[in-house]
């Protein structure tokens, strides 16, 4: 008989991220993160072992916590760039036309932050598009700069 029960989930207090649960399988650390001139908390995923996050990915979210109006402002231009062309591209989605930043915050806001490198030069923005549940986009940066923008139907 198991001495532990399964499916208990884990869970640890960190300095910088606060309250820390171990999600899928272990191989990821999530919390709810206040940033910067947001209006509600973040999901945060981090990818890391039993051990948790690396020194490496806490100075990355450190300094993203610190830039974040500048960073989120670089990832929602990417994300209505992806958004007005898929919406182009497949009108069978009737998407609203979205043309000022600021509205467009609106219909696709940020969702999660991953970081998924142990090294700590790259990360993810996640953004679900508000009418269309089951659409995400992403914006992948490494090295503080966007690589790519992916668009995602589940």
């Amino acid at each position: 008989m198991l001495s532990v029960w399964p499916f208990a989930s884990r869970s640890m207090r960190h300095r910088t991220f606060g309250k820390l649960k171990s999600v899928r399988n272990g191989k990821f650390w999530q919390a709810r993160v206040a940033m910067s001139q947001s209006r509600k908390p973040v999901n945060l995923h981090i990818s890391a072992g039993v051990s948790g996050p690396t020194p490496e990915q806490e100075g990355l979210f450190l300094s993203l916590a610190e830039q974040y109006p500048t960073v989120l402002g670089t990832a929602l231009k990417a994300v209505h760039q992806e958004y007005q062309r898929v919406r182009l591209s497949k009108p069978q989605l009737k998407w609203p036309a979205v043309g000022e930043l600021a509205d467009f915050e609106h219909l696709t806001p940020l969702d999660r932050i991953w970081l998924d490198d142990h090294g700590g030069q790259q990360f993810v923005f996640s953004f679900n598009h508000r009418d269309d549940k089951d659409h995400s986009f992403h914006v992948f940066f490494e090295g503080g700069r966007v690589k790519s923008v992916a668009s995602e139907r589940e």
